[in-house]
């Protein structure tokens, strides 16, 4: 599935047939896929979060993101 962007190619689609490569995405030494949402973080530290953005309140997001965006921690 990828109708919030979890899949991460910068669309969003209703169906991914094979797995696909995640563009701009390197040094990765974590990573979690999900139903609504992936995570990875990469050797240097850094969190990249793409897929289903929750409403306000009820986690970080407020909307979907359809490709890896680095989110800053406070």
């Amino acid at each position: 599935m990828n109708g919030y962007g979890e899949v991460g190619l910068g669309a969003n689609s209703a169906y991914e047939v094979v797995p696909v490569k995640v563009s701009g995405l390197t040094n990765v030494a974590t990573l979690r896929l999900g139903g609504y949402s992936s995570y990875a973080i990469r050797s240097d530290g850094t969190l990249w979060i793409w897929g289903f953005g929750l409403s306000p309140g009820r986690g970080i997001l407020s909307r979907n993101i359809a490709a890896p965006t680095r989110l800053d921690l406070p």
